[in-house]
């Protein structure tokens, strides 16, 4: 009992330090969203920006473009009328860029960091509420809050979206390694090595010895330019 107690503590304890390192940002009843969470930490630039879409029939089409972390979706000004939408089909969407930044689509919008024509690497981060239980409490004026938050993600109403109680938005950050078709998985050894066989031995001693985080966008870099120089 005393074990299992203690092994409680000792996670508990690691949860919090975890969180130390990560943003929050609280949203009092009757608040708007956009008014307490900086429009720097709820979209990836501070304006939107041109970029283009490139569809996997060989389209493309250039648009003012911009991520939205609460959502976790990207998202366009309509040049027709200037609303903001969100892209939509997203799995016949083959890559997004804005000015230097690349973006895939694989259960989620992920931010190309670095990586090899074998492997790529990238990041996903998001806004979420951390009591999932209050995700409905959101309201647009005239309708139901328990459908708001659904029907009006990645809509030009984010916002009109007001807390109907204390809500508190964490910021998560999660990193991935893709392979050349794009499909992406969590960033871990295993799934590295797997990628580069004969050479995995190698990694996994680099790796190793210069005992490199795959947690840290930084190792992550590190990991890039040494991957690159294979």
């Amino acid at each position: 009992m005393k074990k299992l107690l203690f092994l409680v503590v000792i996670l508990s304890y690691s949860l919090c330090i975890a969180a130390q390192g990560r943003k929050s940002f609280s949203v009092n009843p009757g608040k708007k969203i956009v008014e307490e969470i900086p429009i720097t930490e709820i979209y990836k630039y501070a304006e939107f920006k041109l970029g283009e879409v490139s569809l996997r029939n060989g389209t493309a089409a250039n648009v003012k473009l911009n991520y939205n972390s609460v959502f976790g979706e990207m998202q366009y000004i309509d040049p027709k009328n200037g609303d903001t939408l969100s892209l939509a089909e997203e799995k016949n969407i083959k890559f997004v860029v804005v000015e230097k930044d690349t973006f895939y689509f694989d259960e989620g919008w992920l931010e190309l960091i670095g990586g090899t024509s074998t492997v790529r690497i990238a990041k996903k981060k998001l806004l979420e509420i951390t009591n999932r239980e209050r995700i409905g409490a959101m309201e647009v004026p005239g309708f139901a809050a328990i459908e708001t938050y659904n029907k009006y993600t990645g809509s030009q109403h984010m916002r009109d979206l007001v807390a109907k109680e204390k809500l508190v938005f964490t910021e998560h950050i999660s990193y991935y390694f893709g392979d050349r078709f794009n499909h992406y998985s969590r960033a871990n050894r295993k799934g590295l090595l797997k990628l580069y066989g004969d050479s995995s031995e190698k990694i996994d001693k680099w790796i190793r010895e210069n005992k490199i985080d795959l947690s840290n966008e930084d190792d992550l870099k590190k990991l890039s330019v040494y991957l690159q120089s294979l």
